[in-house]
């Protein structure tokens, strides 16, 4: 809820085709929030704004049905699923998996978290999706492989990468920077990147 958790604002690319709830009284939508990506609802009279998924990851808003809402999830350590949910009285209380992706590749067994760094400047903190190596070496530190998002606004939310799962569990520790101008973050941080492109989100990955 926007209420409960420092709220940035609506990153939104586009909204589904069905997007209201069964009275109209509710918009729907995914977007960037931070190091994730979220559905939100929209009480159109109330003005309110709340997030209705709860697990951590990537979520995709696919389509709306009466108050029905079709999403997509993933994380670096879960493959693609479809899930659905029920929204009733203003939440959505259970998500359930309609799909059940292969867990045979291992993807499960990573380990994956959100870390701060301090950026160049030392002006402020932005996230790092950081994907940790299934079988690290005992006698020395694994390789790290990191990886940056274009755009230059675009971002890197903690969704499922095949290229970056994969590399994880050959040994590798894997760094996904998410750097200041990434859309997801404050309004501030935006614009910070304007006039700076190609200097400060360099130095931010650096």
């Amino acid at each position: 809820d926007s209420s409960t958790t420092e709220f940035t604002g609506l990153f939104c690319y586009n909204l589904p085709r069905n997007c209201f709830s069964a009275d109209c009284s509710h918009l729907f939508l995914s977007s960037y929030s931070g190091a994730f990506q979220d559905v939100y609802s929209v009480a159109l009279q109330e003005r309110r704004i709340a997030r209705v998924t709860k697990e951590p990851g990537s979520w995709t808003l696919v389509d709306v049905c009466q108050n029905l809402l079709l999403a997509s999830f993933s994380s670096p350590s879960h493959t693609p699923c479809l899930m659905v949910g029920l929204f009733h009285d203003g939440i959505i209380s259970q998500w359930t998996q309609l799909t059940n992706p292969d867990s045979s590749c291992g993807f499960r067994q990573l380990r994956w978290e959100v870390r701060q760094f301090v950026v160049s400047d030392a002006s402020e903190l932005i996230d790092a999706i950081l994907v940790h190596p299934v079988d690290p070496p005992k006698d020395r530190k694994p390789p790290l492989a990191v990886y940056l998002h274009g755009g230059p606004h675009s971002p890197f939310p903690a969704q499922f990468y095949l290229w970056i799962s994969s590399i994880s569990r050959l040994g590798f520790l894997s760094l996904v920077p998410n750097f200041r101008g990434t859309l997801g973050y404050s309004r501030a941080s935006i614009r910070s990147l304007s006039g700076k492109i190609g200097r400060q989100d360099v130095d931010d990955a650096h």
